[in-house]
């Protein structure tokens, strides 16, 4: 039993000879490769993803200034409306009082004419 012992111990040297060796030798290159790849990759996503919401914040505050134009406009439109809507109630009573003058202008008018008639027939 004892020759086995050296034999394991030899044979597991032996292995971690050719273990090293493979790796001094023929480094997997594709492994490393991947992990650059991948590191690159991440980093480049990221910086990706980085321009993406800065574009997007972009965007959404150019939306934010144009819905505050789009309400500054409503509101001085709604204010245009409200004095238009005041100036046709003034003329609405306006036009209410100038009929009553005109009717008043008729029946004066016309009495005038009535009795201007009557003066010269009776005269």
């Amino acid at each position: 039993m004892i020759p086995i012992i050296p034999a394991i111990m030899a044979t597991k040297t032996g292995l971690d000879i050719l273990l090293k060796a493979k790796d001094w030798f023929y480094p997997n290159k594709t492994l490393a490769e991947a992990e650059d790849i991948l590191k690159k990759r991440m980093a480049d996503d990221v910086g990706s993803l980085q321009e993406q919401v800065r574009l997007h914040r972009q965007v959404i505050d150019r939306l934010v200034e144009q819905v505050k134009a789009d309400k500054d406009m409503l509101e001085k439109h709604n204010e245009v409306l409200i004095h238009l809507s005041e100036a046709a109630e003034e003329v609405a009573s306006a036009q209410a009082r100038l009929r009553v003058i005109t009717y008043w202008a008729i029946g004066l008018a016309g009495l005038s004419l009535v009795s201007g008639v009557l003066y010269w027939v009776l005269k």
